[in-house]
């Protein structure tokens, strides 16, 4: 568990529905104040919730890059800036608008894609 300065936080589930033998099940990004509310949060999730996205809040202007990988290879990129999102205070895109890609985001953004992928193949 992080420690106290990275709250708050949201806890994503990789997928906003879920489904099972109970039919669908809509999963909520939900704020969590500090690290017990974030147990109570990772608690009270099914296992067909996982995995799941801890992300601190971060203040600004909800703009990002993305990129496209298909076998290793970056097929595309973009950027986006949110408009809407639920719940108001911080969580799932729900409105956004393309946006011109800041060069200056693309070479950072493509290591931080990379970090991983490197990381795996240090321990093979």
């Amino acid at each position: 568990m992080p420690d106290a300065a990275f709250f708050p936080a949201f806890v994503k589930p990789h997928r906003s529905v879920i489904g099972g033998n109970g039919g669908r099940r809509k999963l909520p990004v939900t704020p969590v104040a500090d690290a017990a509310a974030c147990r109570h949060a990772l608690a009270s999730l099914p296992a067909a919730a996982y995995p799941v996205l801890l992300q601190r809040r971060v203040m600004g202007a909800g703009e990002g890059f993305f990129a496209l990988r298909w076998n290793g290879r970056v097929v595309a990129m973009f950027a986006h800036r949110r408009l809407r999102e639920k719940p108001p205070g911080g969580g799932v895109s729900v409105y956004r608008e393309s946006i011109a890609l800041e060069p200056r985001l693309v070479e950072p953004g493509l290591r931080l894609l990379d970090a991983p992928r490197l990381a795996r193949r240090g321990h093979d």
